[in-house]
């Protein structure tokens, strides 16, 4: 399994460690109520992202800006 953004196509696959941290990131989000809002802007994520890569964080726009 690899969720990866777009903008990590060309990257290698993450490894197991790698996906383990982005679910337990994704867990402890969950538990907070932070899960499906932006950490950056608060905004809400919409759901088409966070189907593609679950453990994202920002929102399109955030990641954008951040590039």
């Amino acid at each position: 399994m690899r969720y990866a953004h777009a903008s990590r196509a060309a990257d290698k696959p993450l490894s197991r460690a790698d996906i383990l941290f982005k679910v337990e990131l994704a867990l402890a989000r969950m538990e907070n109520g932070d899960y499906g809002y932006c950490a950056i802007c608060r905004s809400e994520i919409p759901i088409e992202e966070l189907e593609t890569d679950p453990s994202t964080v920002s929102c399109q726009t955030c990641r954008r800006s951040d590039n």
